[in-house]
């Protein structure tokens, strides 16, 4: 990036933004990323458009889809969408839904847990 010395750097998607989220000297500007506010915490340099979809809309949704569902299962990493999942608690207790959830901290954790 030095070499080029570009005026605006675009990062596309999670792996970009991680990639060059040190830089402080020049605008960044993301897309593509959920829940960049994790990784963004304090760089006044960096904005972008986040994927991140409400929880009252994804369980609205889901329940015009499945108009029975009771019960909710969700894997997440607490340390990327621990604030997400508290918001999401809330949300399926006010729409009569129990949500589940269970931290891990890699997809092989994820499969260990959920195979019987």
């Amino acid at each position: 990036m030095r070499k080029i010395k570009p005026e605006l750097i675009l990062a596309i998607g999670m792996d970009a933004l991680v990639k060059v989220r040190g830089i402080r000297d020049l605008p960044i500007v993301y897309l593509m990323v959920l829940n960049p506010q994790a990784l963004i915490q304090d760089n006044a340099n960096v904005t972008g458009v986040s994927m991140n979809i409400a929880p009252e809309r994804q369980l609205s949704l889901l329940r015009q889809i499945l108009p029975k569902v009771k019960k909710i299962a969700i894997f997440f990493d607490p340390g990327k969408s621990g604030n997400y999942v508290a918001k999401a608690y809330n949300a399926a207790a006010l729409m009569g839904i129990e949500l589940v959830a269970k931290g891990v901290h890699s997809s092989r954790e994820a499969i260990r847990l959920s195979t019987p």
